[in-house]
């Protein structure tokens, strides 16, 4: 099964900050959150990350349901080594930085069972 490509951009993140070092994150979402951003109905222009304790989250990302017309907006996990979250909240704590995220984005997939 291949699916186009899916990116969401936070076009916020280039006017109003100065970008030192970028990151690839995975994000720990429901199946809801997944359908939703497969059909573009996400918005990143408010959200932003924090580390708390050992984990980095992404908060304010705006996902609208499915099913019906209210939207959701949670704590969502994101996935990175732990070298990189070290890194990423000491330069948070030492320089008192902001972790903003610039985009989302699903790659093709093909899926190997599938019958062509």
């Amino acid at each position: 099964m291949l699916r186009k490509n899916v990116k969401i951009k936070n076009k916020n993140a280039f006017y109003n900050f100065f970008l030192l070092e970028k990151y690839i994150a995975g994000l720990k979402l429901l199946g809801h959150e997944v359908k939703s951003i497969k059909k573009n109905n996400a918005n990143l222009n408010n959200s932003f990350c924090k580390v708390l304790n050992t984990e980095i989250f992404l908060l304010n990302l705006y996902l609208k349901k499915i099913s019906s017309t209210n939207s959701t907006s949670r704590n969502i996990l994101l996935l990175l080594k732990k070298k990189e979250i070290l890194k990423i909240s000491e330069a948070v704590k030492k320089f008192s930085l902001n972790i903003i995220p610039e985009n989302i984005f699903i790659n093709k997939i093909s899926n190997p069972f599938s019958k062509k």
